[in-house]
């Protein structure tokens, strides 16, 4: 392997992104409707299987960050797409062999804690090759790779899916043998130098323990508790809903979600330019309340062609909300300590977003015939949430601006030594 610019790094993730998207996206839709329509589990009890799959990363995820943080970030790199093409492989077989759903499950909640850890570890990369400056941009351009790749991958499974559910695990199997090989040849050790365990920290300055950074947790946190409304979208009841309540086939749901993803494709970049003077916080307010507009149209009409623009306008709310997440921790992470505070918003996020298919799928289960009060409700949270958001941004900013100051000066004192 040559020594590939910070660039080079940030495009090889994005590349990655890409495979990932197109094998991975569509497994928890296609799993969603085959417990559903093959196994007969009933909505609740779909939902609480995605429950225990996402609290299943809880206990990996800051463990794996600081991990991450202390021996590198490129084992993790090589290591992971080997475990996940392994368990991808399991699924095929156990859903090709029509195997009891008990063994099944094990091996399809195993690939959210191995993909959270995933995220994390691409997240710390990123950072890493990312001045703070330019990480809304390294973000935005891996998330459109991503989305190219979902929206490809969608169209194809869903013809894949219709023919076989298990099909699907063969394209995810094949995308994670692409992974490896672009993370073999084309990512380097991207960790910051002259960091060692007993070294208390690179930047300069006081250092805050991430247990006492009161501003993350409240950020962290707040995040989280986001995703029960904005996730929605990606949760089971969205496709079990649009299936059981719209009457939609499963070929006009993931046109939807191709639609969701080219509007990512084309519209991010000049979303960010649009929103390149707002701060950070600001950026996520706004993001959730244009995602509580969608949803109260999908609660209201149900013909096809007005849940697609109902779908374009979420995915506006999408592009301004998601980049400036994943942004912000970057930020306000210390260079040294970036898989730690990935890994730190990772166990948040996993203690609290599994509930979101719990909740979707408990308002379909008992509200069923009130779309309007499902998708009323929701769109109602994520008003609360973005208030609570606009009204911190403030000092997510002042945070943020004093962690580049402190990364200007370390620096400057590495390269005058």
């Amino acid at each position: 392997m040559n020594n590939p610019s910070p660039k080079d790094i940030v495009n090889a993730i994005a590349m990655i992104e890409l495979a990932r998207g197109f094998g991975r996206y569509i497994v928890w839709i296609v799993m969603a409707l085959y417990l559903y329509q093959v196994r007969g589990l009933s909505p609740i009890e779909v939902g609480a299987i995605y429950v225990i799959a996402g609290m299943a990363s809880s206990p990996l995820t800051l463990a794996g960050g600081r991990m991450i943080d202390r021996i590198g970030r490129r084992p993790f790199a090589i290591l992971l797409p080997i475990i996940l093409g392994i368990t991808f492989g399991l699924l095929f077989i156990f859903m090709w062999t029509d195997a009891p759903v008990i063994e099944i499950l094990p091996a399809f909640i195993a690939l959210s804690p191995l993909s959270s850890l995933q995220y994390v570890n691409d997240g710390a990369i990123v950072s890493d090759a990312s001045l703070q400056s330019e990480r809304m941009e390294s973000f935005s351009k891996t998330r459109i790779y991503a989305n190219v790749g979902i929206g490809l991958g969608l169209l194809a499974g869903g013809i894949i899916s219709g023919i076989n559910f298990s099909y699907v695990f063969i394209v995810t199997l094949a995308t994670a043998v692409i992974e490896e090989y672009i993370y073999l040849m084309r990512v380097p050790e991207t960790q910051p130098q002259g960091y060692s365990r007993s070294n208390e920290a690179l930047t300069p300055g006081k250092r805050i323990p991430v247990y006492s950074d009161r501003i993350f947790i409240a950020f962290a946190v707040t995040a989280a508790v986001s995703s029960l409304a904005f996730s929605q979208w990606e949760s089971p009841m969205t496709p079990i809903f649009l299936e059981s309540v719209y009457k939609f086939p499963i070929f006009f749901i993931t046109i939807l979600y191709a639609v969701n993803t080219m509007v990512v494709v084309f519209v991010q970049r000049p979303i960010n330019t649009i929103f390149n003077k707002m701060r950070d916080g600001d950026r996520i307010a706004l993001g959730l309340m244009i995602f509580s507009i969608s949803y109260l149209v999908i609660g209201l009409v149900s013909s096809f062609a007005a849940i697609c623009a109902a779908v374009v306008l979420l995915t506006l709310g999408e592009n301004v909300l998601v980049p400036a997440l994943t942004t912000v921790v970057s930020k306000i992470a210390p260079a040294e300590r970036r898989g730690t505070y990935f890994g730190f918003s990772s166990m948040v996020s996993s203690f609290i977003s599994p509930f979101t298919p719990l909740l979707g799928t408990f308002l379909l289960s008992f509200f069923s015939g009130k779309p309007l009060l499902i998708w009323g409700t929701i769109s109602a949270m994520g008003v609360i949430i973005g208030l609570a958001f606009a009204t911190g941004s403030g000092r997510i900013h002042l945070r943020e601006e004093e962690v580049a100051e402190a990364e200007t000066s370390r620096n400057v004192i590495q390269s005058n030594p």
